[in-house]
């Protein structure tokens, strides 16, 4: 198993920092690696939705389900993750710390060793250490996006929409 870790303080207030992490449609305006989101469900509290992702140069489509705790966590499994993963889950939380918000993430994934050549490895070691170095580049590309958005001179955060393009 892979367990993949990082955080970042934000000097914002904690309600627009989580809302630019719940709202996914942010990160296609933001962050290079989101490439295109399509909301299939959503609540208040839950999302399910389809996301692809560049990473090394190729395109990947997950179906992403999403669990949230209004301003202090977000739970994620991808029901359907990238072809040589069997699973993927992981977890954003939020605190109030004296320079900010702390963002904390933890990805957590096993590789199938029946796709390591997908991977361009011959060993499972191989493989894991590609995904970890994939998922630490992203997340950490992720959170240095909403960073630098949110404490830029004018930080919109478009409105939470299903239907948004």
């Amino acid at each position: 198993m892979i367990v993949v870790k990082d955080e970042v303080v934000i000097r914002a207030e904690l309600d627009r920092v989580f809302q630019c992490f719940w709202n996914p449609f942010v990160w296609t305006r933001i962050t290079p690696h989101v490439k295109k989101i399509e909301m299939l469900e959503e609540t208040e509290s839950r999302q399910r939705f389809l996301m692809t992702v560049e990473s090394n140069g190729q395109c990947h489509t997950v179906e992403t389900n999403r669990e949230a705790v209004a301003n202090t966590s977000i739970t994620y499994q991808q029901s359907r993750p990238p072809v040589f993963l069997r699973w993927h889950r992981g977890r954003w939380t939020f605190s109030s710390e004296v320079d900010g918000i702390r963002v904390s993430l933890v990805h957590e994934a096993e590789v199938d060793g029946s796709k390591l050549a997908l991977l361009g490895a011959t060993t499972l070691d191989q493989a894991e250490a590609t995904v970890a170095q994939n998922l630490r580049a992203n997340g950490s590309r992720t959170m240095a996006a909403v960073k630098d958005h949110l404490q830029s001179a004018d930080p919109s955060i478009p409105p939470l929409s299903p239907g948004e393009p």
